[in-house]
């Protein structure tokens, strides 16, 4: 058997090939990013409207009562206004899902090669003349690119003590605004993966190269096998998930 099957590198870099980004502006008033975000990319906005005040029997995606997403690339740089639409047309009745999943307002541009970072706020322009805004409370949401804020330094499995099962040991490194850092990851028995679990990292009090943060854990898995793990963070109000562009990080027990 090559040995370059259990080579971590081999497996878990990051992949180069990128998933187009989507951030959802849910219901629940987070931020969830999914897929590579990162300059030159196509990036999607799926925003629930009933984040901001409608009036009873507002009509889900009219173009009388407009939703403009308003994006910026740097602190100093210009504001491109791109008005939200509903793929599925108007609608009076919604698919309701506080996850982002549900009915949403849709808009998509392309992020340009030399941004800094992602700067969004809404507005939401009312029949009656009035004007609301969805802006983190004037802050506005502030995305930095994923391969800025955090990365996988290294993932390896080794025997426990008492040789019954494996311990899976991995060291991330992080943006200091990153809060909190935790694991999805399944077990394969035989190919076939089992069921989510998740497992917190902790902050360790040395900083990593570059001033970034140093989070860490070790966790009990099944003896001799395969952990498929993707990467879970905050920063404030927003979460993110680095899941190798869909590929997810594979790390593979010592070979007997």
């Amino acid at each position: 058997m090559s040995d370059q099957k259990h080579n971590f590198a081999a497996y878990a870099q990051r992949k180069t090939v990128a998933a187009e980004p989507h951030i959802y502006f849910t219901l629940d008033y987070r931020e969830v990013v999914e897929g590579y975000l990162r300059p030159g990319a196509r990036c999607h906005l799926r925003y629930d409207p009933t984040r901001m005040p409608v009036e009873p029997g507002y009509a889900f995606g009219t173009a009388e009562e407009p939703v403009v997403a308003h994006v910026k690339f740097s602190d100093a740089g210009d504001v491109l206004d791109i008005p939200l639409h509903s793929k599925t047309g108007i609608l009076t009745e919604r698919d309701i899902d506080i996850t982002g999943h549900g009915s949403t307002l849709d808009a998509h541009f392309t992020i340009p090669d030399n941004a800094e970072k992602l700067i969004v706020w809404f507005s939401h322009h009312r029949a009656n003349g009035t004007v609301s805004y969805d802006s983190r409370n004037g802050e506005n949401f502030v995305f930095r690119f994923l391969i800025e804020e955090i990365r996988l330094v290294s993932a390896t499995i080794q025997g426990a003590p008492h040789g019954a099962t494996n311990v899976l040991t991995v060291k991330v490194a992080a943006c200091p605004e990153v809060e909190r850092v935790w694991l999805n990851y399944h077990v394969a028995d035989r190919g076939v993966a089992g069921p989510e679990k998740h497992a917190p990292l902790e902050r360790e009090q040395a900083q990593a190269a570059g001033g970034e943060q140093s989070w860490s854990a070790e966790i009990e898995v099944a003896y001799d096998q395969v952990v498929i793990l993707d990467l879970a963070y905050e920063i404030g109000d927003r979460a993110a998930i680095d899941d190798n562009l869909q590929r997810h990080y594979l790390v593979f027990p010592p070979q007997s």
